[in-house]
């Protein structure tokens, strides 16, 4: 654990499995790739399409949400990031989602 973590958090002995199988609170220790800000994500899309996709990641996230994500105030996590993804797939544009910067950080859930 990181010396600079002030805190941890701790599950019930209750909730875990004493068999061995997958524990499902279970966190990998490596840090993975967040993005941060989205200021220009869809600079690049038709504006058709910007607009779905906005339209989508806002119904997605919530208003509050998306855009304290915008404004560099939220990491967006790995498995957001695959949604972003897919909706611009899924409208047709092969453009990869650009966000304004990349930053390690352990995933908590």
């Amino acid at each position: 654990m990181p010396k600079e973590r002030a805190a941890v958090m701790v599950i019930n002995p209750e909730h875990v499995t004493s068999d061995g199988e997958d524990c499902t609170y279970f966190i990998d220790e490596k840090p993975v790739l967040f993005a941060r800000g989205m200021k220009h994500l869809l600079d690049r899309v038709p504006l058709a399409d910007a607009t779905v996709i906005k339209r989508q990641m806002i119904a997605y996230f919530g208003k509050t949400i998306y855009y304290r994500c915008c404004n560099k105030e939220r990491l967006i996590k790995p498995k957001e990031q695959k949604y972003i993804q897919e909706l611009f797939r899924k409208r047709g544009v092969t453009e990869t989602p650009q966000y304004d910067e990349y930053i390690e950080y352990y995933d908590l859930g």
